[in-house]
């Protein structure tokens, strides 16, 4: 489906447009603007992401502290969540790294070089580009792997836009409860507790996803390490 795919689908569902009117330029964009704000607020909530993404970087010896991000040191997009790390040392063998809060990484008290691979990251979701910290600092130019999870791509009006099966009727759905009061029609998606409703049918579909997607969302960190696995839910969610 096209961007333009979705707006349509989702006015339709509020009756607000048939096949073979004309879609004005204005209302296609702001309805496809408030679709892309609604998937960046899905990404907050880590469940709603549907793929781990894996990158391999390259170290630079006695550096601790990188960027990542779309102008870091390790190009690419901002991760939300690392959910894995691994260096692999010069004879190409993979040593899992222990993921600590930044806080835990300040209480180490000394992080001089050392003639060892890094053991331990932390990962502080800085913007626009997050922050790796590594101890102890790497003594060669190690390859990092990383596993993470992303933000949901944003759509555009004639592009297509690949996601997996259940994905397209949730968006249309959710789409359409939020772009309801635009157009006149706040009253009639009813409740979302109510699952015959256009906001019930929403939230029903968008909680199945999560479902769908609880394997994804669970970084693995030092069992010894407290550790809070706090998210920011969605408008749909009870929690």
């Amino acid at each position: 489906m096209t961007g333009l795919d979705y707006v349509v689908a989702a006015l339709e569902i509020l009756g607000v447009y048939t096949p073979g009117e004309t879609l004005s330029d204005a209302d296609a964009n702001s309805v496809l603007n408030q679709g892309n704000r609604m998937l960046d607020s899905w990404s907050a909530d880590l469940e709603a992401v549907y793929a781990e993404t894996q990158e391999d970087f390259t170290l630079t010896s006695s550096d601790e502290s990188y960027t990542i991000g779309p102008t870091g040191d390790f190009v690419t997009v901002r991760p939300l969540s690392v959910l894995r790390a691994y260096t692999r040392d010069t004879d190409g063998s993979d040593h899992k790294m222990s993921i600590v809060s930044n806080r835990e990484y300040q209480d180490i008290i000394l992080k001089e070089s050392g003639d060892s691979i890094p053991r331990v990251m932390s990962y502080n979701p800085t913007t626009p580009d997050g922050t790796i910290l590594f101890y102890p600092p790497p003594d060669l130019g190690y390859e990092f792997r990383i596993t993470s999870l992303k933000p949901l791509a944003s759509m555009t009006l004639a592009g297509s836009y690949v996601v997996p099966p259940g994905y397209d009727d949730t968006i249309v759905w959710n789409m359409a409860v939020l772009n309801a009061p635009k157009f006149g029609k706040a009253r009639m998606i009813g409740s979302a507790l109510d699952k015959t409703s256009i906001a019930g049918i929403a939230n029903h579909k968008y909680k199945a996803l999560l479902i769908s997607n609880l394997s994804t969302t669970t970084p693995e960190v030092d069992p010894a390490m407290p550790y809070s696995n706090g998210v920011i839910r969605s408008w749909q969610s009870d929690d």
